[in-house]
């Protein structure tokens, strides 16, 4: 479903799965692929904006829990795609992949990639990418300026946060990133699950519950 200029979205399925973005760029980048088995509904929702796997050039991630990155070799598989990773990811892979998987129960899925995550990859759009760790080390945001727009992962959703409890989480930063991320100019925010919160005063109100409600908890 096209949200605003450039920018799609395609809920999350189910267990294990996450919202994943399409940015509609010189090379489109897919954000979030999630969890394999959910595949065939999403190629579904993309078809009908008229995408197939193959039109997709970058498959990126906003954090390497399972439910976030652990489709990315089997996209790249089916489309072409590279999978571009931040030098965070491998940096924290064995806290937060690994280690979460195990809390889980589950075995870790590896990191592959294809190079490096840049901003480079983002001309058209001109999306800045932020690591806001507190959900996790490596946490990133995609923040645009120009569309005004806020793919969040979990830091924030509308009316919560990510969870602080899993290994490499902190709510001292994540508080602080919320914090950060709450004084762009943001007309619509992206989260990694849930509803997402489109609307200049509506996005203003839920940082406001959050800081009000949610923060003093964690």
């Amino acid at each position: 479903m096209q949200l605003t200029e450039n920018v799609y979205y395609y809920p999350e399925n189910g267990m294990l799965d996450a919202n994943t973005y399409i940015i509609k760029d010189r090379e489109n980048i897919i954000i979030d692929i999630g969890f394999e088995n959910y595949f065939p509904e999403l190629f579904n929702q993309m078809g009908k904006d008229g995408f197939s796997p193959e039109d997709i050039g970058i498959v990126t991630n906003t954090h390497i829990h399972l439910d976030h990155y652990s489709g990315n070799k089997a996209f790249k598989d089916v489309s072409g795609a590279r999978v571009l990773v931040h030098p965070l990811f491998k940096e924290h892979y064995e806290i937060s992949a690994a280690g979460v998987a195990r809390m889980f129960g589950v075995a870790p899925v590896p990191l592959t990639d294809d190079g490096e995550l840049s901003p480079d990859i983002f001309e058209e759009t001109e999306f800045k990418i932020f690591n806001t760790p507190g959900h996790s080390q490596e946490s990133l945001c995609f923040y645009s300026q120009k569309l005004k727009v806020l793919i969040c992962g979990d830091l924030i959703f509308k009316g919560n946060t990510g969870r602080v409890d899993f290994p490499g989480g902190n709510p001292s930063l994540l508080k602080e990133h919320i914090g950060k991320m709450a004084k762009l100019e943001i007309e619509m925010v992206l989260p990694g699950h849930m509803e997402y919160v489109k609307g200049r005063e509506e996005v203003i109100q839920n940082f406001k519950f959050i800081e009000e409600f949610v923060l003093n908890w964690l």
